[in-house]
Formats: structure tokens, C-alpha cells, sequence
């Protein structure tokens, strides 16, 4: 005979042994559970954290080109003031927005003139011209310490002489002032256009150095300016062999026989064609 209390605790037991396990199994087998989203969230969380030490531990370094200017890097830090890299040196601004920004171009650093390279590959440009040749404004120069010594003109020695003739010419309309022996004094001081320091086609000296033009245009001006101050009695002067021989007597150049050298290029040259 069977015992139905026995039976009934029996279904009972069954019944919460059931729940017992089915409670146990919810957060498993549902996997849109909070428990299992937490769970994912937690590890989602420590990947884009460990991402973002990743990034931060890559420090720049080297040559950088950011927003159009070229920087130098040290584990991270932008450098500033002479940089020398292997057998080159570079100048960045030590101070200010333009704060470890590589200069280019003509710099006057601690009272010296240095050009360093506006052109060439990563690492070149920016250099300080040392020695050797570099373009200074698409010239050919030659550098010796730092210090240029000599250009060439880019182009013939005739194109150099039609170039300042045609300047010459329309500085002569304005100024009255002959462009034969405007040109003439160019080739005399430049050797035909082939030794120029910042386009000084006079050789028009200022302290211990040389006056600086940003352009051929410019030179001829301050020429005009100079010649209003020391020798006045040139403008309106039309014999140009005269004219040469008032700069010689003016003492212009130190060294004897200019007024001579100005009138013998003026006759090898042709020069007065620039007159009319």
C-alpha cells in the first residue's frame, strides 16, 4: 500500500529541487541578462582603456611637417634653438606662438647672417647652409663656415645684363639718372651677375656688411637714394663716358681705375642701347 504522505513529500521536494536549479540557470541562459551585459561592458571598457595607453605611449619623434611648418622632435618634446642632427644644424624659434618652429631662409642669429635651405628633401630642408652650394632665391651660392662667398647668376651673362638694363632703362624715365652706367656699376660689383649677397647690385655697404634687397627693383631704388646723398651732381648728366668718370672721381670704389672700368664694360657691352 502506498504511503501518500510519503508521495506528497516526494513531489514537494521534486517541485523545489526544480525551482532551485531553474533559478540558478537564469543568468546563464539569458544572455540579455544584466549580469552578462555588465559582464561585457566591463571587458569592452578594458580594451578602449588599454586602446588609449597605447596611443599615449607613442611620443613623437624626428622631423614633423604640422600646419605647414617643419618641427623637431626628442622623445616627444619640440625642440628649440640650434639643433645639430649628424653633420647639419637647424634653428628653432626658442619663444612665443612659432615655439619650436624651423626657420628658413635668411636669419640674423646672435648678430650673424645664416641661410638655411627653403628647399630639398626631409632632413635638408631647413638646414643651415654650412658649406658647399645652396639656392638663396633660385641663385646658386657657395657657403664657406656659414658664410656665402659667392652666387651665379641663374641664367647667362647676358641675360643678367638685359634684366638690370630693362630696370635701368625705366629707373632712367623716372629718375634721370643714365642706365647705361646703372648697369655698368651692376656688372662691375656683381662680376656679370655672378657674385650677388641678397640682390646688392652696387655693393652698397651698411656697418661692416652689406645692405640687403628682397629684389633687383629694390637695389636700384636705394641706389638712387645713395646717389642723391653722396654724389647729387649725376642725375641729368647725358655723356655716359663722363657720367662714368664723375663716379670714378666721386671715389665710389676704393680701388684706382673704376671711372675707366665702368667705361670700358659700357663700350664691350653695348650699354648705351639701354640709354634710349
Amino acid at each position: 500500500m502506498i504511503d501518500g504522505k510519503l508521495v506528497v513529500r516526494r513531489v514537494v521536494l521534486c517541485l523545489i529541487m526544480t525551482m532551485i536549479l531553474s533559478a540558478a540557470a537564469v543568468p546563464v541562459l539569458r544572455t540579455g541578462s544584466s549580469a552578462v551585459w555588465a559582464k561585457t561592458v566591463k571587458k569592452t571598457t578594458t580594451k578602449s582603456n588599454k586602446k588609449k595607453k597605447a596611443k599615449k605611449a607613442v611620443k613623437k619623434e624626428g622631423f614633423l611637417k604640422e600646419n605647414g611648418y617643419w618641427y623637431y622632435y626628442v622623445n616627444g618634446k619640440r625642440m628649440t634653438g640650434w639643433i645639430e642632427v649628424g653633420v647639419r644644424r637647424y634653428y628653432a624659434v626658442p619663444k612665443g606662438s612659432a615655439r619650436g618652429r624651423l626657420v628658413m631662409g635668411w636669419q640674423t642669429i646672435d648678430d650673424t647672417d645664416c641661410f638655411f635651405r627653403e628647399e630639398g628633401r626631409k632632413g635638408v630642408i631647413c638646414s643651415q647652409a654650412l658649406n658647399g652650394s645652396a639656392k638663396v632665391n633660385g641663385i646658386s651660392c657657395i657657403f664657406e663656415e656659414g658664410e656665402i662667398v659667392a652666387c651665379k647668376h641663374a641664367g647667362s651673362t647676358e641675360g643678367f645684363v638685359n634684366k638690370v638694363g630693362e630696370l635701368a632703362r625705366l629707373n632712367q624715365a623716372k629718375n634721370n639718372i643714365l642706365a647705361s652706367l646703372v648697369v655698368a656699376q651692376a656688372c662691375l660689383e656683381t662680376g656679370f651677375g655672378r657674385n650677388i649677397y641678397h640682390n646688392n647690385l652696387f655693393g652698397i655697404r651698411e656697418g661692416n656688411g652689406y645692405r640687403k634687397y628682397d629684389s633687383f627693383e629694390e637695389s636700384i631704388e636705394d641706389y638712387v637714394k645713395f646717389m642723391h646723398t653722396y654724389i647729387p651732381w649725376i642725375f641729368g648728366v647725358r655723356d655716359w663716358a663722363e657720367a662714368c668718370s664723375i663716379i670714378g672721381r666721386a671715389g665710389y670704389a676704393e680701388a684706382g681705375g673704376y671711372g675707366s672700368a665702368l667705361i670700358s664694360i659700357v663700350q664691350g657691352n653695348n650699354l648705351t642701347r639701354f640709354n634710349k
